[in-house]
């Protein structure tokens, strides 16, 4: 609403922007924690069929206003994160703007990875962590999170921790603080747990080293604007036993210029959902130039 490139009616608008009634947000660690029906989340608790209501008033419109692009802005609170029929993703004019993109459906140059909701640890990240040399980071990469349920998180503990300089371990070991992880590492990883988006990615990001992103599926969050391997390293699964080969190979000058870059980005578009939705909306204003 605050957008300076707000249009005064839909008719001089390029872009319309439904109300995001499909982006539930309940899960821990965001909004509110974990408690569906507080007013904290962006949806309409309790109506369901917004989701397929969406795609009805989207075509409506599109219909009423010929030419003009449709925002939708998704995240629903369940496992299967396309849970309408596919061709809703592919209607021509429909931009999805959405939390957890999958590249079986994300259509580039058209539609836009949202991160996940920012946490209040994203906007904590000390001085020192984003100043301090590389040479003086006390951990080589590091990961802490649940380890149970995911292959992938399992085979990183299993080839890489040392409890040295290199720390996979269980969200549950007080061994490690969290914090002190993020913000003494060179390599934060993010890696899928139960779904292939991670909330650890604002984190990764904002915590003062360099984000590594290891998945098959997931589109980087607003990979459109900037391209995540100019701040980040993506590595596929099926690479991961390449793992700390592949960052040891980035020499230290790469890695500061990465690591630089993060910090930008994260203060510009990760680090509040104000800056997430902020980028966005720059986004689609400049794009439809």
């Amino acid at each position: 609403m605050k957008s300076p490139c707000r249009a005064v009616t839909p008719d001089e608008a390029e872009v319309l922007m439904l109300p995001p009634y499909s982006a539930l947000e309940c899960n821990w660690p965001a909004y509110g924690g974990g408690v569906c029906d507080r007013e904290a989340n962006t949806y309409r608790y309790g109506t369901n069929k917004c989701q397929q209501e969406l795609i009805d008033v989207a075509t409506k419109l599109q219909a009423r206003y010929a030419g003009k692009r449709i925002l939708l802005i998704d995240q629903n609170p369940y496992w299967e994160p396309y849970n309408l029929p596919a061709a809703s993703y592919a209607i021509e004019g429909h931009i999805w703007a959405k939390v957890n993109s999958l590249s079986a459906f994300y259509r580039p140059h058209v539609d836009i990875s949202m991160p996940p909701a920012a946490v209040d640890r994203c906007r904590r990240t000390p001085a020192f962590a984003y100043d301090e040399p590389l040479a003086q980071k006390k951990f080589f990469l590091s990961f802490k999170g649940n380890l149970e349920n995911s292959p992938v998180r399992q085979a990183v503990l299993r080839n890489f921790n040392n409890n040295k300089d290199q720390v996979i371990h269980h969200s549950w070991d007080p061994s490690y603080d969290f914090d002190y992880l993020l913000h003494t590492s060179r390599f934060n990883l993010i890696l899928r747990g139960d779904v292939e988006f991670s909330y650890r990615f604002n984190e990764a990001v904002c915590s003062g080293g360099v984000p590594v992103l290891v998945t098959d599926h997931w589109i980087p969050p607003f990979n459109e604007l900037f391209p995540f391997e100019s701040y980040g390293v993506f590595v596929h699964e099926k690479d991961v036993g390449s793992l700390l080969s592949i960052l040891k190979a980035l020499p230290d000058q790469e890695v500061e210029k990465r690591r630089s870059k993060a910090r930008i980005y994260c203060q510009s578009s990760f680090q509040t959902t104000e800056a997430s939705v902020a980028a966005l909306m720059n986004h689609i204003t400049q794009s439809s130039r």
